[in-house]
């Protein structure tokens, strides 16, 4: 009999972690009114484990992609997200960086700004994505292996950031979590 209760213990754990998940992604779709809404979660789950279901439950309730790209692989969900630190310094300049992000993310780019110096960070973006204006870029992901022509892109940046670039000329780095440069 105490075999079961391990047994008992798991499922317990399993089901109610993931009741809880499924019913909170379940209240933001509707709460979006239309708007896709996709999971960041991995980072702050309790585990690989956690954060795949999170994504597997979110697509299931109507997410519209998840930034786990192992998750996306092994379900076939539309991968997001954004450049990461880590990506932007394992090339030589942020502007190779960039480029390498917009020339293979399959969707609209937003590039991570603030991984260095985030007013020039804001400027590398701002060319780099004039320079895709309306080009075709490649887009590829999951099943999708071939060329197509990107969205035309613009470079688009918050009013706050724009303020806050000229109250702290000198600025290095944001204290906004997470400075983005973003086309659509």
């Amino acid at each position: 009999m105490p075999q079961a209760q391990l047994a008992e213990t798991y499922v317990l754990n399993q089901l109610s972690h993931q009741t809880a998940v499924a019913s909170k992604a379940a209240r933001c779709v509707p709460a979006a009114a239309g708007r896709p809404v996709v999971d960041f979660s991995l980072r702050r789950t309790h585990g690989p484990q956690a954060g795949f279901q999170a994504a597997r439950l979110g697509a299931m309730v109507g997410f519209a992609g998840t930034s786990n790209v192992a998750a996306a692989t092994a379900l076939g969900l539309t991968a997001v997200g954004t450049t990461a630190h880590s990506f932007v310094e394992a090339f030589t300049t942020e502007e190779d960086a960039f480029h390498a992000f917009a020339r293979c993310h399959p969707g609209p780019v937003t590039l991570l700004v603030d991984t260095y110096d985030t007013e020039e960070g804001v400027r590398v973006a701002a060319r780099v994505l004039r320079e895709y204006d309306g080009r075709p870029v490649m887009k590829r992901g999951p099943g999708r292996g071939t060329p197509m022509p990107s969205m035309s892109r613009s470079a688009v940046f918050s009013s706050r950031w724009a303020m806050f670039c000229r109250a702290r000329p000198a600025a290095s780095s944001s204290p906004i979590s997470g400075t983005f440069a973003s086309a659509g």
